[in-house]
């Protein structure tokens, strides 16, 4: 997968949940709602994000559908 995946998403300096790399440039892909209703936002790196597209990718294939980049965390 080419670099023009990154360009789907906005960057910021956190904390990868995947790769547990630390103040790396990193994209909301999810969040997460505790039990004592307080949500996390959820952030990927640029490596992890790649990893995550390409499955993503895979995954329509599979089912024959089309894919469409920049989806995480909509």
């Amino acid at each position: 997968m080419d670099d023009d995946v990154l360009s789907f998403y906005d960057w910021q300096p956190g904390d990868c949940f995947k790769c547990a790399h630390r103040n790396v440039p990193t994209t909301p892909v999810s969040r997460v709602t505790a039990q004592c209703g307080k949500t996390h936002i959820v952030r990927a790196c640029q490596r992890c994000l790649r990893e995550m597209e390409a499955q993503r990718k895979r995954a329509a294939e599979r089912r024959g559908e089309r894919y469409e980049p920049g989806q995480l965390g909509t």
